[in-house]
C-alpha cells in the first residue's frame, strides 16, 4: 500500500486538488439511482481505486450515501479502504442538500451536523471541510459552516473575479469572515472545471500544469458533478470505453504534477489573502436565474462582446428563483412555516430529519439541473414537510385551528386552517384562492400543479426540433430533444395556477378556448371575514369583478369540516350588469400529477392521456391515481357542467427537452344568474376496490 505524500510544500511542479460531489435528490427513483450508479459512481471510483497513489476529494449527499450504505455495502467498503489508505478525503455538507442560504439557520447548521455524524459513522473520520450545495455562496455562510465545526468549502471562481481578483491570479485558498468565523474557501477553476473530461486529456493536463505553474505552484482546484464521468449524455462511452479517465490519471502520474487533500494543503500553506465574496454560484446557475427576456440579453450581450464568462457576467442570484416560480417560494414558504412549527415544538429526531428532507434544494429552482418541472421531486419535498409538521402538531397539542399570517414573505392576505385531516392554504386576494391543500395522513399535496410559463430556450424550440437528437458532450452548454412529440403544451398561463381562482366565459367560448389563454380577471374593493364552529371553519370574502363589459357581485365562502377531508367553496351572485352576453363562471382547481404518469389517471374512468380538452355534463367528477391508491371527488350543485385538461410543460433537463404532466385542472363551469348559488365540494378517499386496477 502506497505511503501517502504529505508535504505539499514541495516547490517543484503543479499541484491539484480532484474533486468530485456526487448527488441524488432526497426521494429520487431508485432506478434512476441505479442507472447513475452503474454510469458513473461505480466505474469512477473503481478507476480511481486502481490508482492509489491520485489523492482526490469527494462528496456524497446524505441520501445518495444512505441508499449506498444500504444498497451497496461493497462500494462503500471500498470507499472506507481508500479512505483508510489515505487516497480519498471525504467532505461533509448539508445532508439532504438545501441551499444554505434559504433555510433557517438552526436548520443549516443541523442539516450540515447530521451530514459530520454519518460520515464519521460510516468512514471513521470527521469532514475537514464541505460541498455547499450549488454552490450558492452568500457572505454570512462562514459563520453557519464555522458553528458547523468545519473549516473550509468551493466556491466558483467567478464569485471570486467579482470581488475584484483576476481569474489569472487565484490559486491555493483565500479566507472570508463573518462576525469574526473564519473559513477557507477554494476557487473552482472555470478552465479546468470545462475541459475535464469534454477536452482531450492532454490539453485537460497542460490546463492543469498552466494555471499552477504561473502562480508558482501554488493549488488549482476541480470541482465538480460525478455525474458528468458516465452519467451525461454521451460521456460514458468517451470517459471509459475510449479510456479518456484512465489516460488523464495515467497523465497525472507521469508528469509533475502532485495532487492533495483540501485539509492536508491547508493545514501546510497560508492563505493567499482574505476575500469578502459577493453572493454568487457557477456562472450557469446564474444565468438561469435570471427571467427570459434578460437571459437573452445577457447572452447576446456577451456574444458581442466576446465575454464569454467573463467578470462582467454576473447574472441574478440563487434566490431570484423565489419571485420566478411562484411555487419556488410556496415550498420555501412552507419550509419557513414549518421549521418554526418544529422548533416550537422542541420535537424528536425523527421531525427533524422529515424537515431536513423537505429542505432539499432540488425542487426549487430550474435550469439544465433543477428539479421545479418534476413533479415526483415537487412531492417528495411536501410529504417531508407535511410529515414534520404533523409530528409537530401532535408535540403542540394543537391540530384544529385557524391562522392568519402577518408578513410580506407570508402574504398578508393569506391564511391556514387545519382540521383532523386537512391543511389548506389561501389568499383573500384574487378572489379568495387555495393554494395549497394537504392530506395530513397520506403526506400529500392535493394541488401541486405547475404554472406554465416561458423558458428561454423555447424561442428556439423549432430549430431545436429540426436538429434532433443530443449529441455528447457539455449538457451545460446547449438545448437538445429528450421526448416532446409536437409543440401543443407550449402554452403559458397568465397568473399562477391555484384553485378556487374564478375565471369568467363569454358566449361561444369553449374549453379549447380557456386551455390556451384564460383571461385574467380584475377583483375590486372586496370585504374579507373567517368564523368557526363546531363543525368546521370557514373565511368569506365579497367582491365585485369586471368582465368585458360586465360587473358581477360574489359572494364567495371557502369552508373545511374539521372531521372529514371535505372542502368547500359556495358562490352566491348578485348586481349582475351585463350588455346581452351570457355570462358564465369557472371555477378552476388544479390537482396535482404526483409522481404519475398519464396511464395511471382515470377521470369518471377514462385515461387522462385521452384529455387533450373535454367536457363533461356531470355533477360528479372522480378522479383517481391508481398507483397511490388515491380518489379525489369533486361535487358540484347548480352546475352539471366539467371542463377537464392535462397541464403539460415542456422543460428542459440534462436528457434533453421533454414534456412533463404537472397535473389536471378540474373546472366546474355554471351561467350566471340573479341570486344563482354554485357550490363545489372536494374530498379525498380510497379508490372503491371494484375500481382499483
Amino acid at each position: 500500500m502506497p505511503e501517502k505524500n504529505l508535504d505539499v510544500s514541495v516547490e517543484a511542479g503543479a499541484r491539484f486538488a480532484f474533486c468530485v460531489h456526487s448527488h441524488q435528490p432526497a426521494g429520487n427513483s431508485p432506478d434512476v439511482l441505479e442507472k447513475v450508479y452503474g454510469k458513473s459512481y461505480l466505474p469512477f471510483f473503481e478507476k480511481m481505486y486502481e490508482h492509489p497513489g491520485i489523492m482526490l476529494n469527494a462528496h456524497f449527499s446524505g441520501y445518495l450515501l444512505e441508499w449506498l450504505i444500504k444498497m451497496h455495502p461493497e462500494y462503500v467498503d471500498m470507499l472506507k479502504e481508500m479512505v483508510s489508505r489515505g487516497q480519498l478525503e471525504i467532505l461533509g455538507g448539508g445532508i439532504y442538500e438545501p441551499i444554505l442560504a434559504a433555510v433557517p439557520l438552526d436548520d443549516a447548521v443541523g442539516q450540515i451536523k447530521e451530514l459530520n455524524s454519518l460520515v464519521l459513522k460510516t468512514f471513521g473520520t470527521y469532514p475537514g471541510g464541505m460541498w455547499l450545495a450549488e454552490r450558492v455562496w452568500e457572505p454570512h455562510l462562514p459563520e453557519v459552516i464555522k458553528q458547523s465545526g468545519l473549516t473550509y468549502t468551493l466556491v466558483d471562481d467567478l464569485g471570486f473575479m467579482n470581488a475584484g481578483i483576476p481569474r489569472e491570479s487565484l490559486s491555493g485558498y483565500y479566507t472570508s469572515e463573518f462576525n469574526g468565523s473564519e473559513v477557507a474557501v477554494f476557487p473552482i477553476n472555470l478552465e479546468i472545471r470545462d475541459s475535464i473530461p469534454f477536452s482531450g486529456y492532454i490539453k485537460a493536463l497542460n490546463n492543469i500544469e498552466r494555471a499552477s505553474t504561473r502562480n508558482s505552484g501554488k493549488l488549482i482546484v476541480f470541482g465538480d458533478d460525478c455525474e458528468k464521468f458516465g452519467s451525461w449524455p454521451g460521456t460514458y462511452e468517451d470517459v471509459y470505453k475510449k479510456k479518456w479517465l484512465e489516460r488523464f490519471l495515467t497523465g497525472l502520474e507521469k508528469r509533475n504534477i502532485e495532487t492533495v487533500h483540501f485539509s492536508d494543503y491547508k493545514e501546510r500553506e497560508s492563505t493567499t489573502g482574505m476575500v469578502y465574496l459577493p453572493t454568487c454560484s457557477y456562472p450557469e446557475m446564474m444565468t438561469w436565474a435570471l427571467d427570459p427576456a434578460d437571459q437573452k440579453k445577457a447572452e447576446s450581450l456577451m456574444k458581442k462582446r466576446g465575454m464569454g464568462k467573463s467578470r462582467l457576467m454576473l447574472g441574478a442570484h440563487w434566490r431570484n428563483f423565489l419571485t420566478k416560480y411562484s411555487e419556488s417560494l410556496q415550498l420555501y414558504r412552507k419550509i419557513r412555516f414549518v421549521s418554526g412549527m418544529v422548533q416550537e415544538a422542541g420535537v424528536d429526531h425523527e421531525a427533524r430529519m422529515h424537515l431536513y428532507r423537505g429542505e432539499a434544494n432540488d425542487a426549487m429552482w430550474h435550469g439544465v439541473f433543477g428539479g421545479i418541472y418534476l413533479p415526483l421531486l415537487r412531492m417528495k419535498s411536501y410529504s417531508s414537510l407535511i410529515h414534520a409538521q404533523k409530528l409537530a402538531e401532535h408535540s403542540l397539542r394543537r391540530v384544529e385551528y385557524f391562522r392568519r399570517f402577518g408578513s410580506d414573505l407570508m402574504r398578508k392576505d393569506s391564511f391556514c386552517i387545519s382540521t383532523g385531516g386537512l391543511w389548506v392554504y389561501g389568499g383573500a386576494s384574487h378572489g379568495l384562492e387555495v393554494e395549497e391543500i394537504d392530506l395530513k395522513d397520506a403526506a400529500l399535496n392535493l394541488t401541486d400543479s405547475l404554472t406554465r410559463r416561458e423558458e428561454e430556450y423555447h424561442a428556439s424550440i423549432q430549430r431545436i426540433l429540426k436538429r434532433g437528437s443530443r449529441k455528447k458532450g457539455n449538457i451545460g452548454k446547449g438545448v437538445f430533444v429528450k421526448d416532446i412529440g409536437d409543440i401543443s403544451s407550449l402554452i403559458y398561463d397568465h397568473s399562477p395556477r391555484r384553485s378556487f381562482k374564478d375565471h369568467f366565459i363569454g358566449t361561444g367560448e369553449g374549453i379549447e378556448e380557456h386551455m390556451v389563454s384564460a383571461d385574467e380577471d380584475l377583483h375590486l374593493h372586496s370585504t374579507f371575514t373567517e368564523m368557526a364552529n363546531e363543525e368546521r371553519f370557514w373565511i368569506s370574502r365579497s367582491y365585485r369583478a369586471n368582465f368585458r363589459n360586465a360587473s358581477i357581485g360574489i359572494d364567495k365562502e371557502i369552508s373545511v369540516r374539521k372531521k372529514s377531508n371535505q372542502l368547500t367553496a359556495a358562490y352566491r351572485f348578485s348586481g349582475i350588469s351585463s350588455e346581452g352576453d351570457t355570462l358564465r363562471l369557472g371555477s378552476e382547481i388544479n390537482l396535482s400529477a404526483f409522481s404519475s404518469d398519464f396511464d395511471s389517471i382515470t377521470v369518471n374512468g377514462r385515461r387522462i392521456e385521452s384529455l387533450k380538452g373535454r367536457a363533461f355534463e356531470t355533477s360528479t367528477l372522480a378522479l383517481d391515481y391508481h398507483d397511490l391508491n388515491l380518489r379525489v371527488v369533486v361535487d358540484v350543485s347548480g352546475s352539471k357542467l366539467f371542463w377537464v385538461y392535462p397541464v403539460e410543460t415542456i422543460s428542459n433537463s440534462e436528457e434533453g427537452l421533454e414534456t412533463i404532466l404537472q397535473g389536471v385542472c378540474v373546472m366546474p363551469v355554471t351561467e350566471l344568474s340573479e341570486g344563482g348559488r354554485f357550490e363545489i365540494s372536494i374530498k379525498a378517499m380510497d379508490i372503491p376496490a371494484e375500481r382499483r386496477w
